[in-house]
């Protein structure tokens, strides 16, 4: 699709960069309102994407229907785009399927949380806990 010249909001643009409108009371985001004005309702559960990544834009050519998780994915400036794309942890650890599992949605290294376990276990405060613990376990 080519991208013609998008049309600023007339409406105030607000610091995250969208525009927003009143309207009978309520206060809609001004392209979610540009969209519903030209096609109808928004499906339940997706969202309105710029194709144009101008947030403020309400030309309805730069305006597409998307799930949540498709917008995420595809607008190359959020965390979670930008969190898809690595190969590697921060360490520099492959995200291999046998070292990566995934907890609350988010990918944890396996040899990371294995480092930090053995580290936790070496302080001397751990360490003397532990054998407290354990001589208490063989007193009963």
């Amino acid at each position: 699709m080519a991208i013609t010249d998008c049309e600023s909001s007339p409406w105030p643009v607000y610091k995250d960069g969208y525009a927003q409108k009143r309207v009978d009371g309520a206060t809609w985001l001004a392209h979610r309102w540009a969209w519903t004005r030209a096609h109808g309702p928004i499906p339940e559960g997706m969202c309105i994407d710029h194709i144009c990544r101008n947030r403020a834009c309400v030309n309805v050519d730069h305006l597409r229907v998307v799930t949540r998780g498709q917008n995420s994915v595809e607008n190359s400036v959020g965390i979670t785009a930008v969190n898809k794309v690595k190969t590697h942890c921060n360490h520099g650890h492959a995200f291999t399927h046998p070292n990566t599992r995934i907890w609350r949605g988010k990918r944890i290294c396996k040899q990371c949380q294995a480092n930090a376990h053995h580290r936790h276990r070496a302080i001397p405060e751990v360490k003397a806990k532990r054998a407290l613990a354990a001589r208490e376990a063989r007193a009963r």
